[in-house]
């Protein structure tokens, strides 16, 4: 049998992730307080807070795309265009 190697999860994936799990708690959160028939005010606090993570998950993933596909597509095609300089 072929043995599995654990991946490690990069900075970036992690907190990717954590923020995942905070968007997914605030929402159960609302789910429930909905459910409750909490007072509307109270739910759209926690919607807020949902707003915020969401927020926050999108800053962290195009930071990622802007580091990964973009700064190193620019160093690579300055490095490519230097090598066909006369």
């Amino acid at each position: 049998m072929a043995e599995e190697k654990e991946y490690i999860l990069s900075k970036e994936e992690k907190a990717a992730l954590n923020r995942i799990s905070r968007i997914t708690g605030h929402l159960r959160k609302v789910q429930s307080m909905v459910e409750d028939n909490r007072d509307c005010s109270e739910v759209l606090i926690q919607l807020s807070a949902c707003k915020s993570a969401v927020n926050g998950l999108e800053r962290v993933m195009l930071r990622n795309y802007i580091r990964e596909y973009v700064y190193e597509d620019r160093k690579s095609t300055r490095l490519n265009s230097s090598h066909n300089v006369p």
